[in-house]
């Protein structure tokens, strides 16, 4: 990732609405690119890495906050990343 997408992260850390928020990055590549993508179920294994953009709160009234935060941050990050995710992610904004 070039140094504008890394500083896309460091802003939208920074700007988070709460502490209760994970970007996680889980590494691909290596042995795993080494089985074609179509040889099983699991077919992202020719990207870097997958990004998971995650934000938990309690109260009612923090969930716009954080919703907004985890699109708007998804949004900004589109020149940097290939579209698509992991099939078993929970986020009804993904469609296909």
């Amino acid at each position: 990732m070039d140094a504008k997408g890394i500083a896309a992260i460091v802003q939208f850390l920074k700007q988070a609405p709460s502490q209760n928020v994970v970007l996680q990055f889980d590494s691909y590549g290596g042995a795993i690119a080494k089985i074609p993508s179509d040889a099983t179920a699991f077919f992202h294994r020719q990207v870097k890495w997958n990004i998971q953009y995650q934000a938990y709160w309690t109260k009612p009234q923090e969930q716009a906050a954080h919703i907004s935060w985890v699109q708007n941050f998804r949004s900004a990050m589109q020149p940097y990343v290939t579209r698509g995710c992991y099939v078993n992610y929970c986020d009804r904004s993904i469609k296909n």
